[in-house]
């Protein structure tokens, strides 16, 4: 298909982030003197945003008292970590090469400064037009709206344009926002789960999208 854009998720599709994840939750559940978490524990709740994370991960409301504490211990000691163990999955490099004179975004539920830092921090900001995480005014994912700003921002039409990621909110964001979806079956869900939410295409491997854009 003819695509002048590619928007690309970041956790579970360019980048594993688990293994650092984990060992944030597990520093505040330390704190706590909560349960370890497993890595197989946080690959099935991640994908919300920090907020949404904790609250699946210790069973609490943004509204309750601890939350904020929380909230604050696990940002904390992952701004210092947040690429200790983390690691770009195979086939991204050359993926990005292949469709470096094609406009490129990124888009992730991940707080805006971790997801432009992380970015950097494993040198493949080069090659995107646009990074943007969860930002103070724009709705994240599964709304429409941040995929309508960055069609906007580059003017480029939904026709033109495509989503890749591993989750449920990659798949429901470009549906809502009329663009083409890929999941990719390596990341955070099963080629089970994301087959039940019908996306236009899902591949094994990332170099299968020169299958699909031209």
């Amino acid at each position: 298909m003819k695509t002048d854009l590619i928007i690309f998720d970041l956790d579970g599709t360019l980048v594993n982030s688990i293994p650092d994840l984990t060992d944030s939750l597990n520093y505040v559940s330390h704190l706590r003197n909560h349960n370890k978490f497993t890595e197989d524990r946080v690959k099935s709740i991640v994908g919300g945003g920090v907020s949404k994370l904790i609250e699946d991960a210790f069973e609490i409301n943004k509204n309750d008292e601890d939350f904020q504490e929380i909230f604050s211990q696990f940002l904390l000691f992952y701004k210092n970590n947040h690429s200790k163990r983390s690691h770009l999955y195979k086939n991204v490099l050359n993926t990005l090469e292949h469709y470096k004179l094609k406009k490129l975004a990124i888009l992730s539920n991940k707080l805006d400064v971790f997801t432009k830092q992380i970015v950097k921090d494993f040198g493949i900001d080069k090659y995107f037009d646009i990074v943007l995480g969860a930002t103070d005014g724009i709705a994240r994912k599964p709304s429409s709206e941040p995929i309508n700003h960055i069609l906007k921002k580059l003017n480029i039409s939904a026709d033109k344009a495509i989503m890749v990621g591993d989750s449920e909110p990659d798949i429901i964001t470009a549906m809502n926002a009329g663009i083409t979806s890929v999941s990719v079956t390596y990341g955070y869900r099963s080629k089970e789960q994301l087959a039940k939410l019908n996306p236009n295409f899902m591949i094994d491997e990332l170099t299968e999208l020169k299958t699909i854009i031209e």
